[in-house]
């Protein structure tokens, strides 16, 4: 379930409309008869916002409202900024745009600077103003005179999830006239943006923008190349002459970005069809759509990028088209191993205002940001313990120096799985050995596991399968189904201990794993996210806790006989103490028919 956010006010977001209000039969001195009603497009709030009608004109029309007289009011007899002023009055040239038009919004944006340097001149009488209550839909500023007003306000953002953040919004001009009173729709637009992992898990056709792989999570294995995508729209631009527009990536350090991936296109939002594969700095220096800029890393040791849009061609781009980018990482030997995942975010750098100042009369910062949006990519582990059974299959031993080799289907074709040399970690009192897979710049690479003499190793890096859970009567999880392939593998012993026979057969693995996706709240993005160890045949598997090891055992040979032999002796090791990583899980098909698990 979404997580809602509080909502916050925003700081100067600046929203400018003209309205004219004027009344049947009434001068321009008529006192009190005109209204002006705000309303707010679905991408914002009106919420506690406070909204200050200026009148620019006094206005006078006949009978049948067909004609009108202006008569602009000081001070602004000396406003100069717009086309033609040197020839034309600022009634003659209002009278030659055309409603809703881009010079008439450039009008307002420059009117309202006007209105900030004089401030000190205008008359307090020729302004009108309103405060929106929590909840208004609209609002209405009344008692006002006659005239042709410039209506300024600020506003709440909201992002897809219907919630408030803290940030300024977009905000456009508009102008409208309407008789006898005016009703203003402020057109502000907020850009905001998503951000997609490709799940092969759940898609099909990773070209398919529709897909339903393109989703908030995978899990991967070390090495294997993950795909991501931005998903946002070109806004609304009414009121600007240029527009800032720059996607800002932090991806973990568990991930290697290559910049050689990245496409950005321009998607018809009807027909899904692409309009335009935007062109980089790289490839045209003079005529581009946008720089990829490389960041370095963070304190955090993120790495980070910019899709920098170049401001004069973005303003040029469509209104509602949408705006995808592609591009891939490859998940490294830095990954993060389990439940905590590694991170991949962006946020979206936009122009909030046309304006200049704020309505303070204080110079406006220009660019604002949307919220972080985030996915996450995952990597699992799995252990296992070598040791001796007796006949009643109690452990009488945990075996050193066994060897073994890991191997994966790729793409249909075996694939040997190498690690970085191990580490050791002191776990319930034993020291194990934790082995992670390499990536292709691991150093002193090797393809073996080999048991310490607690027998016990981790293998870390690994993908899983997505699995379906159900819980039984009883509150026990159970396989529901699993839905693919991947995350098969199989470890094939290549030496066994001394004194003991190698096992011929190889032994098959398969990690399993759930995501619930919850939300986009950076503390509490995924509800559930859970690794199970099962181990069966075919597909009646039983689940096992996660923090328990697969045994695999080895039978000792009898010592040949000889002139006053005594036959096999055995030693016998008390219980094995073991603290799982409780990380990831997997699927195990063993050669015993018994399951036996080591535990304190």
């Amino acid at each position: 379930m979404v997580m809602k956010k509080s909502r916050k006010l925003l700081v100067a977001i600046m929203t400018i409309a003209m309205a004219a209000t004027m009344l049947v039969g009434l001068t321009a001195n008529a006192a009190g008869e005109g209204k002006i009603t705000i309303t707010a497009p679905a991408n914002l709030y009106l919420d506690k916002q406070t909204y200050t009608a200026y009148r620019i004109f006094d206005v006078v029309y006949n009978e049948d409202q067909t004609k009108f007289s202006y008569s602009i009011l000081a001070p602004y007899d000396d406003f100069d900024d717009y086309p033609n002023s040197a020839t034309q009055s600022l009634t003659q040239y209002l009278s030659s745009l055309d409603d809703d038009s881009a010079a008439l919004n450039a009008l307002a944006t420059n009117l309202w600077d006007f209105i900030v340097e004089n401030r000190a001149d205008i008359d307090p009488l020729t302004v009108g103003s309103k405060t929106a209550v929590i909840g208004d839909t609209s609002v209405v500023i009344d008692g006002l005179e006659l005239g042709y007003y410039l209506v300024y306000g600020t506003g709440l953002a909201k992002d897809e999830f219907d919630d408030a953040w803290e940030g300024t919004v977009v905000a456009a001009c508009a102008l409208t006239t309407t008789v006898p009173t005016a009703s203003v729709k402020l057109k502000a637009d907020v850009p905001t943006i998503d951000k997609f992992i490709w799940n092969h898990h759940e898609g099909e056709d990773r070209n398919d923008d529709d897909d339903d792989g393109w989703i908030k999570w995978n899990d991967v294995s070390i090495g294997d190349i993950v795909h991501f995508r931005f998903d946002t729209k070109v806004p609304n631009m009414i009121g600007y002459t240029s527009y800032t527009f720059n996607i800002h990536d932090r991806m973990s350090p568990g991930l290697d970005f290559d910049s050689t991936s990245v496409v950005v296109r321009l998607v018809n939002p009807t027909t899904g069809a692409t309009k335009k594969v935007l062109v980089s700095k790289d490839v045209n220096g003079v005529d581009y759509d946008y720089e990829l800029t490389l960041n370095g890393t963070d304190a955090a040791g993120y790495t980070t990028f910019s899709i920098i849009f170049k401001p004069s061609v973005f303003i040029t781009y469509d209104a509602g088209d949408i705006i995808y980018v592609n591009y891939s990482a490859t998940l490294n030997e830095k990954a993060i191993v389990g439940p905590a995942g590694n991170d991949n975010l962006v946020r979206l750098e936009y122009s909030r205002s046309p304006l200049k100042y704020d309505e303070n009369g204080d110079e406006e910062e220009e660019t604002d940001f949307t919220p972080w949006r985030r996915v996450k990519v995952y990597t699992g582990v799995y252990g296992f313990i070598k040791v001796e059974y007796d006949e009643d299959d109690e452990i009488i031993a945990t075996l050193e120096g066994a060897e073994f080799e890991l191997w994966r289907e790729k793409g249909g074709v075996p694939e040997q799985v190498w690690f970085a040399p191990f580490r050791t970690e002191v776990i319930g009192g034993k020291t194990v050995r934790v082995y992670k897979v390499a990536d292709e710049d691991t150093i002193n690479k090797t393809d073996r596991l080999v048991t310490p003499d607690s027998g016990i190793v981790y293998v870390e890096g690994l993908g899983a399968s997505y699995t379906e859970f159900g819980v039984d009567n009883n509150g026990d999880d159970f396989i529901v189904s699993i839905n693919d392939g991947y995350g098969k593998y199989w470890m094939r012993e290549k030496k066994a201990p001394d004194g003991y026979f190698p096992r011929t057969e190889d032994i098959p693995v398969q990690l399993l794993i759930y995501c619930e996706y919850d939300g986009e709240l950076l503390d509490n993005l995924y509800k559930d996210t859970m690794w199970r160890i099962a181990e069966g045949v075919g597909n009646n598997w039983l689940i096992v806790q996660s923090e328990e090891l697969l045994e695999i055992s080895n039978e000792a040979g009898d010592k040949f006989p000889e002139t006053g032999g005594s036959g096999r002796q055995a030693f016998i090791i008390g219980g094995v103490a073991l603290m799982g990583l409780a990380v990831v899980g997997l699927v195990v098909a063993t050669a015993r028919k018994k399951k036996k698990i080591v535990t304190d």
